[in-house]
């Protein structure tokens, strides 16, 4: 029996470059495929390694992630998850490790074939696996799991780690932290020397580093400016470029994206171009989105609720002058002001281990929260309890607490990134519905 597609599926976005992000997309996975059909370099990669590596030793970067939600926007990852759960992999594991597991199970099944039902092609077997310790378990175990599948060289990388309550501010807590992620990319560049064949060139590392930095700016500039009012740029549309953030930065065409993205979202804040014309409320969302059911951004509007500001993946105000002579060295101090901007600015009072660089979702930046209160205007928050992803949804009863203190209304929605299984339309509709009275009776007090 087929199974029912949600009606709030499909979203549908306002901004020329959410088109534009679409298909740099899709030409990313046909190069991808490219790739592997040439017999080149396919890393298969857990998020928290450098895309800016990849580009520099010409490896085509797939991302179980990426992956992952692509397989769910799409409508097929349930296909996979239930083949890794056929195959004895539990349904509490992260659903994009089981849409890998069960896209690779039916891969080799069929020969070393495709399967037909996978989105954009598909992706190519891989000629290493790359991961790190970075947030949570499956970056590891799961890798572990895949590599029994794949006689290809693995590689894991040992992520800096501090915890929320490290002394930021003295400068040996700062080499040590920094000298051990440098030896650690140094390990990295050697083994992606030894399977390409190719040298480590700093030359064009420090070019794509600049690119990257430049990138990461924008990218927060048009985070600023979110905090207009009405909402100019949304939930619907910011996820509709995350894989650009996440995957590829470093490249061009990305940064070349997001200079007309920032444009046209400053050209809408120009005009006040509301994205909700009667816009009555505006919220920030927590957790990763339900990528099978984005279209549920467009229920919220019709609602008069701005999906406004979004907690993942939140980019962050990067530094301001990075020295690129050394561009390892350049990487490790990015991520370091990652850390002292966590720990300082947010306000971080409650994260799992490990804890962020460079950036971790899980970590509930409750300073952070009070602050985005007023500057993004808010009278909600709508937090994704993800089932599958314990490292996103550990704090969130905290966040709960600590806006109940203020007054602020908090939805909780619980549902997975992938698996579809916990998605119920009746059920969010009704959620929602409430939710919106919930944000007017507080207006009104």
């Amino acid at each position: 029996m087929a199974r029912q597609v949600s009606e709030m599926a499909f979203p549908v976005r306002v901004t020329q470059g959410a088109k534009r992000a679409y298909q740099i997309g899709k030409d990313w996975y046909a190069q991808t495929l490219k790739y592997g059909e040439e017999g080149k370099h396919v890393a298969w990669c857990m998020a928290g390694i450098s895309p800016e590596l990849l580009y520099l030793f010409d490896i085509a970067g797939a991302w179980p992630e990426n992956f992952g939600a692509t397989c769910a926007a799409y409508q097929v990852a349930i296909n996979f998850i239930e083949q890794a759960e056929a195959d004895g992999y539990a349904s509490e594991l992260c659903s994009y490790e089981r849409n890998m597991l069960g896209y690779t199970i039916e891969y080799l099944r069929a020969g070393g074939v495709i399967p037909g039902s996978a989105p954009r092609g598909g992706l190519p077997k891989p000629t290493m696996l790359l991961t790190c310790g970075l947030i949570c378990d499956p970056r590891i175990k799961g890798f572990q799991a895949l590599a029994r599948f794949w006689d290809v060289p693995m590689f894991s990388l040992d992520t800096p780690n501090p915890t929320y309550t490290t002394e930021i501010n003295d400068p040996r807590v700062k080499k040590y932290y920094v000298e051990h992620w440098v030896n650690e990319l140094k390990r990295l560049v050697e083994f992606l020397e030894k399977v390409t064949g190719k040298r480590y060139d700093e030359a064009r590392l420090q070019q794509i580093m600049a690119d990257s930095l430049e990138t990461s700016r924008l990218i927060y500039e048009i985070a600023e400016m979110r905090k207009h009012v009405p909402s100019v740029f949304c939930s619907e549309d910011y996820f509709g470029y995350i894989h650009l953030q996440l995957f590829m930065l470093g490249q061009p065409q990305v940064l070349e994206h997001f200079r007309l993205l920032r444009d046209e979202v400053k050209e809408r804040v120009e005009k006040n171009m509301a994205v909700v014309p009667d816009e009555k409320y505006r919220i920030c969302t927590m957790g990763i989105p339900p990528w099978y059911c984005l279209g549920v951004f467009n229920y919220m509007e019709s609602l008069g609720i701005a999906p406004a500001m979004d907690q993942v993946y939140y980019i962050g105000k990067p530094p301001s002058e990075v020295d690129l002579s050394n561009p390892l060295q350049a990487m490790a101090e990015k991520a370091w002001h990652k850390i002292t901007q966590t720990l300082s600015y947010e306000g971080i009072e409650i994260c799992p281990e490990p804890f962020t660089i460079p950036d971790n979702p899980g970590a509930w930046p409750v300073g952070q929260m009070k602050e985005w209160l007023d500057s993004y205007s808010l009278t909600g928050i709508v937090q994704f309890f993800t089932r599958s992803c314990r490292a996103v949804s550990f704090g969130q009863a905290h966040m709960r607490q600590e806006m109940s203190k203020l007054g602020v209304p908090v939805l909780v929605l619980e549902i997975d990134m992938a698996d579809p299984r916990t998605w119920s339309d009746p059920v969010i509709k009704s959620q929602l519905n409430a939710f919106r009275d919930v944000m007017e009776s507080a207006k009104r007090r």
